[in-house]
């Protein structure tokens, strides 16, 4: 049987764990360390499958769309329908941002910095805690079948079976339960949540405990989640999994693969492995004197099962996680050195040029007065490109929103006694306008922290600029760019800022986190990068996040799509930190690497 890791996230109710959205059969916690088929959960289909199969006969079977009842006991709570996706949900990596809670300390805000509140005037709040109650868990799914073709050809028919000129997300996933196998699908309409892996069959291994799930998602270069009060601590998983007869830990079941490896080696390996780590002894060792030692077991294990007597310091290289770990701080510390040598100190000593001064504070003026030049140029280079590519989102979304709308309107006429044809017919004759709404809004969107500059600007030189809209306050922007290269010559300066800034870039491609396509496509976005903080972090997703798609960065993402006033810190300062923090999490990607090259030969 074909497996492969997920992360299940359940709700945590009287020690028990239940789904989060539809309850299980009869209402049942879900067991663990035993194999669970997914239930279809027929019975709780809205009016009936039998009645809805009926309704759309001339519909091919695969292609009807169903929902069903969420709530239950052991959920979330709330009740409601959901669209009809049977089968175990998974995270990839253990994130589910769709699950978030209010947070009262976070009012939304618009641009002006009021309160928003929707229509029943409830004031809203930024949703950004993960619930008390929820926990992860590792859990090993059936992944022999690939069921994504079928999955995404499903996109392409509406409800009556008829095939799509484009096709719609919202109209993928199977109407049954794919058995012995999985496909990727996104559950959520928010792009910026992760699509689930949904499988016929899986097994929960253990819990994870929350500094676990955190070390995770930042592995993953993403940014944890916080957590309501009162939420669930390690100390709580150790106690739920001692209870439960589950290992709660970083020392997990492996899974040899690999052609030429027999299925008695794979079980002897595993046995080896799991027997030493299970002692005492060896986990106060791992504890307090090695945190690698499961690792460095887990070698020991496969080399025993295959006959071999390698030491692991005879290992090579790229299948060697544990002396690569072990020697990954002096790689850092020797690297970061060089990058300081050969980028930061001659960007430094270019800076040291421009604000150059008799005294203290002439200089500190003169370099407040390069930081805002520096934000001024790389903001109007960012604001036309994000503006642009968000253009271009919002002209596709209004042609599948265009659809959308089209298709219900249709329904609607035919539910009134209308034949599809002429509805049809009629509908190529709407013209619906929210795509024009939303294109129009983005001209005055802040993307890169103008309209905190302009402000900044306007008090520190004492200036009456006008920063009401964004053409206005663009405008200033422009200026404070032209008088300060009509004073400086500034060539060199961006030399030394793009040197420091590319060569973070190119080490985030050799050591594997950044594509080809994402390298070639990140390196001739911009002339003039700076990175802003809070935008711009650790990988090089987060570093470039706005200008790729928004599914990798968690604050970035949602400052990006909503845009932001205030002004970011010291661009210098986070172009170092940046590039000693980028050497460090790619080695540890590099060091990844070779474990994978461990467990596959």
């Amino acid at each position: 049987m074909k497996t492969r890791i997920g992360y299940k996230v359940f709700v945590l109710k009287n020690g028990k764990l239940y789904p989060p959205m539809v309850a299980n059969e009869d209402r049942e916690a879900t067991p663990v360390g035993v194999w669970l088929d997914a239930d279809a959960n027929e019975h709780l289909i809205i009016d009936g499958k039998e009645n809805i199969d009926a309704e759309y006969s001339y519909v091919e079977p695969w292609l009807r769309r169903y929902k069903v009842k969420s709530g239950g006991k052991g959920t979330q709570g709330g009740s409601g329908e959901l669209a009809y996706r049977p089968g175990w949900h998974l995270g990839e990596i253990p994130m589910a941002l769709q699950f978030d809670r209010e947070n009262m300390d976070k009012p939304v805000l618009d641009e002006d910095g009021n309160p928003v509140f929707d229509k029943k005037g409830k004031q809203k709040f930024v949703k950004d805690l993960f619930p008390a109650n929820f926990v992860w868990a590792e859990v090993e799914c059936a992944a022999d079948e690939d069921y994504q073709q079928e999955s995404d050809e499903r996109m392409w028919y509406n409800k009556y079976g008829k095939r799509l000129k484009n096709a719609l997300h919202s109209m993928g996933g199977l109407n049954h339960v794919p058995e012995n196998g999985l496909y990727m699908y996104r559950t959520n309409p928010d792009p910026n949540t992760d699509a689930w892996i949904i499988t016929g069959a899986m097994k929960v291994n253990r819990i994870l405990k929350p500094s676990e799930v955190d070390q995770m998602i930042r592995d993953a270069g993403r940014i944890p989640q916080e957590r309501q009060k009162g939420a669930v601590t390690d100390a709580d998983v150790e106690e739920l999994s001692k209870n439960l007869g589950l290992t709660a830990g970083s020392t997990t079941s492996f899974r040899v693969v690999g052609p030429g490896i027999s299925t008695s080696e794979m079980a002897m390996a595993q046995a080896i492995y799991e027997a030493r780590v299970a002692t005492s002894g060896f986990q106060v060792k791992e504890v307090l004197q090695d945190s690698m030692l499961g690792l460095r077991a887990c070698y020991d294990a496969i080399e025993k099962s295959l006959g071999r007597k390698r030491e692991v310091w005879e290992i090579p290289d790229d299948e060697n996680a544990y002396t690569f770990e072990n020697r990954m701080s002096s790689m850092n510390a020797i690297q970061q050195k060089q990058y300081e040598t050969e980028f930061i100190k001659p960007l430094l000593k270019e800076v040291d040029k421009l604000t150059r001064g008799s005294n203290k504070q002439e200089r500190e003026v003169k370099y407040a007065d390069l930081v805002a030049y520096m934000m001024a140029k790389h903001g109007l280079e960012r604001d036309r490109v994000m503006r642009d590519n968000e253009k271009l989102e919002v002209m596709e979304w209004a042609k599948k929103q265009d659809e959308r709308l089209r298709e219900e309107w249709i329904l609607n006429e035919v539910k009134n006694g209308m034949s599809y044809a002429a509805a049809e017919a009629q509908a190529k004759n709407i013209v619906f306008e929210d795509g024009a709404k939303k294109l129009a809004k983005l001209e005055d969107k802040d993307y890169a922290g103008l309209r905190g500059l302009a402000k900044q600007y306007n008090a520190q030189k004492g200036t009456t600029h006008k920063t009401g809209s964004m053409d206005e306050v663009r405008a200033v922007a422009a200026m404070i760019e032209s008088d300060y290269e009509s004073a400086n010559n500034t060539l060199e300066l961006w030399d030394k800022i793009n040197a420091a800034t590319r060569v973070q870039l190119d080490k985030q491609k050799e050591c594997g986190i950044l594509s080809k396509d994402g390298y070639d496509k990140i390196s001739t976005m911009y002339n003039y990068y700076i990175p802003l903080r809070g935008w711009a972090e650790d990988t090089a997703d987060k570093m470039y996040g706005y200008i790729m798609e928004n599914r990798h960065v968690r604050e970035a993402v949602l400052k990006t799509a909503k845009g932001r006033s205030s002004v970011a810190d010291d661009p210098i300062a986070t172009i170092r930190v940046m590039g000693e923090h980028g050497i460090s999490t790619c080695n540890r990607n590099l060091m990844k690497q070779a474990l994978i090259g461990m467990t596959y030969w």
